[in-house]
């Protein structure tokens, strides 16, 4: 299965911030969870039922829906700043 994929306004724009190169890394991630959600590890404490993938120094944070079979990218962020 498939899942589609949906954005926060503020992943997106830090996405279309970036350059080709890295949006090419990112999207790259993302084909993963698309196919294999649970790809990702787990999150705890503040941030628990969320997931994060990890792509060179980038961190991509995200929440599964299965019953709508969605993908929502929450948050994109290097490593040194994505808990903050």
């Amino acid at each position: 299965m498939t899942f589609a994929i949906e954005w926060t306004e503020r992943a997106k724009n830090v996405f279309d911030s970036q350059n080709e190169k890295t949006q090419k890394m990112i999207d790259k991630g993302i084909n993963n969870i698309r196919t294999f959600p649970d790809y990702g590890e787990m999150l705890k404490g503040d941030f628990e039922g969320l997931r994060k993938l990890e792509k060179a120094d980038w961190r991509i944070i995200y929440r599964i829906d299965r019953h709508n079979s969605k993908i929502t990218i929450v948050a994109l962020s290097r490593r040194k700043d994505a808990y903050k």
